[in-house]
């Protein structure tokens, strides 16, 4: 109830779950939570979750919220990247019917007298817009599947994804099995079953086809002999010569796993000389720091 006193954890090392409410803290100020029972956006009967504590509108392909949340989850950093959309411009796009699905942010280039015509939107800023969605048109695996909106697929799972994933023809044909997905590190069976519906939908496949049409992908090169698949590191510090993304990045090109923060089940810290709380979390668990010379090396 509203004003309960609970105990929670932190599930997943992100999600604060409830553990059991106090009760007998309770003094009578409390209020039921009034559950929904329609979508405040299209009006469709909410669903919900076997076993979960979510409430959810179906109506996936017509919610006009949910498709104006999937496209400004498709722009962000993680997935196309493209700088000067936002989601106010997301939202303007949508009421002016200068797009209504994914593949139309491509098409926005021919549109920019409309865009002009809008208060507020100049040249410089315009012209910013569309050369971001013209960097946009070349994508790496991951960020296109990031972008493709697959619940319970972000960065780290749309990595091992693309251990199979390797040309046009996986993403338009997809003839992996569930069981195939299942055996990926870090997609789980309810995962597995959500891209496996989402690559075999007629409406999805006619999405990427059109999609295909804008942008061409970098696929992963599989390295099979490289003998620290699957390892996981940490890094702290800042490096000469290279940015933090720089060193994600060739960790992930030999497919070695980035992590946040340092844990038991971290293989190895990368740290500079000044390393702070970090290294000396890793010294306590006896984590291996390396040099950024190590590391290349």
């Amino acid at each position: 109830m509203v004003w309960d006193n609970i105990f929670i954890k932190r599930a997943w090392e992100v999600i604060p779950k409830i553990v059991w409410v106090i009760k007998e803290s309770r003094n009578w100020n409390e209020t039921e939570i009034q559950i929904p029972e329609v979508c405040p956006s299209c009006g469709t009967w909410l669903l919900r979750d076997n076993e979960k504590v979510r409430f959810y509108c179906p109506n996936h392909l017509n919610c006009p919220e949910q498709i104006k949340q999937k496209l400004i989850h498709s722009v962000w950093k993680q997935g196309f990247n493209i700088d000067w959309l936002g989601s106010e411009q997301v939202d303007l796009f949508l009421e002016k019917w200068f797009i209504s699905d994914l593949w139309d942010i491509f098409t926005l280039e021919n549109k920019k007298d409309l865009i002009l015509s809008l208060p507020g939107y100049k040249e410089k800023s315009v012209n910013n817009l569309l050369n971001a969605i013209k960097k946009a048109r070349s994508q790496k695996i991951v960020n296109f599947l990031v972008a493709l909106n697959i619940p319970g697929i972000w960065p780290q799972s749309a990595k091992e994804l693309s251990r199979i994933i390797t040309s046009n023809d996986d993403v338009l044909e997809f003839n992996f099995s569930l069981e195939s997905l299942s055996n990926l590190q870090d997609i789980w069976e309810e995962t597995a079953k959500n891209i496996y519906n989402f690559f075999t939908s007629i409406q999805n496949k006619i999405l990427m086809k059109k999609l295909l049409e804008h942008i061409k992908i970098e696929y992963r090169e599989e390295i099979v002999w490289w003998k620290y698949e699957w390892k996981k590191m940490c890094i702290t510090g800042s490096f000469e010569g290279f940015s933090r993304d720089e060193l994600i990045e060739k960790l992930e090109k030999m497919w070695w796993s980035f992590v946040s923060s340092v844990s038991k089940n971290t293989d190895f810290l990368l740290a500079w000389e000044k390393a702070g709380s970090k290294l000396d979390k890793a010294n306590s668990l006896w984590v291996q720091v390396i040099t950024l010379e190590e590391f290349l090396k």
